[in-house]
């Protein structure tokens, strides 16, 4: 039998008010937040984890250093993965109507630098980096059905806003990962923006229940276009979201997204399950070729 696989997401919260701030905490080795961070991450003693929170470098220092603290402590990661996320990149425009630009809402996700508070993975086992697959760059107004915000019957913040909008806040990435003597896994994972700290255009609840749609559509119609066969691969989806019900019901795959996300689910091996699959398509530039979402205890 295959050993188990520990696979853990947490966000850290250990992002910093400007770049460089949190390499030097980590490097001054006395910081508190960072000290119980490691602590914690130490004691669950995950083979991968996939950390929110992690303000992002071109060079990957941040990370290696703190994957370094956590080395020090016990558990070695030898391979950290890290992309350039949305969070605090430019638009140059008025993002979130306050009639200013240059603000930490004013980028593609909110930040008060680029890669504030970005994700990351470390792991024990390599990534097979050129199988990555990163839509953090797609665009919110591309996805069928899409609940963009308006105030008064117009665009909110504007038409302009709306036509460079990325759908994710940080990040959104297909990563497989070769597990030696089993079949490589392949981590799902996102960051959502928060749905509050808006106004009544509710922007950000809107972007999140689409963030929410976009996974759950597509996790649903690669099981229906592939069905249930034997497992050769094995995928698990690492969200870091949060939503809220309001007095209308969410959409189908809104309610799907959500239970995959805190549900893992072995893959059958029968015919495919009587679900209410979603009657529209991805869009090209969504449409992932890796496996149908499966996971397993081992």
């Amino acid at each position: 039998m295959a050993e188990p696989l520990r696979i853990a997401t947490f966000n850290t919260e250990l992002s910093r008010a400007g770049p460089g701030l949190l390499l030097r905490d980590i490097a001054k080795g006395s910081d508190p937040q960072i000290t119980a961070v490691t602590r914690l991450l130490t004691d669950v003693g995950a083979d991968i984890i996939v950390l929110q929170g992690v303000d992002y470098d071109l060079g990957g220092t941040t990370l290696g250093a703190l994957a370094d603290r956590l080395g020090e402590a016990g558990p070695s990661y030898p391979y950290r993965f890290a992309l350039p996320p949305n969070a605090g990149l430019p638009t140059g425009l008025d993002m979130d109507g306050d009639g200013k630009t240059g603000g930490a809402r004013d980028g593609q996700g909110y930040g008060r630098f680029f890669g504030a508070g970005a994700m990351a993975i470390l792991s024990r086992y390599p990534v097979l980096r050129t199988d990555v697959q990163d839509y953090s760059d797609f665009l919110w107004r591309d996805l069928p059905d899409a609940l963009l915000p308006q105030t008064d019957g117009a665009p909110f913040p504007s038409a302009a806003a709306q036509e460079v909008q990325r759908l994710a806040s940080h990040g959104a990435w297909v990563v497989p990962l070769d597990i030696p003597d089993q079949a490589p896994l392949t981590l799902l994972t996102f960051y959502a923006t928060p749905p509050v700290f808006d106004g009544p255009e509710d922007r950000n609840g809107k972007r999140n229940h689409d963030v929410l749609s976009c996974w759950g559509m597509q996790i649903l119609i690669r099981r229906k276009a592939k069905g249930c066969t034997p497992r050769s691969r094995r995928c698990w989806i690492t969200p870091r979201c949060k939503t809220r019900w309001r007095v209308s019901p969410p959409s189908p795959s809104t309610v799907w997204a959500i239970c995959v996300s805190i549900i893992y689910c072995p893959q059958p091996t029968g015919a495919s399950s009587p679900l209410a699959w979603p009657a529209t398509s991805l869009p090209a530039a969504m449409a992932w070729s890796g496996p149908i979402l499966t996971a397993s205890r081992s």
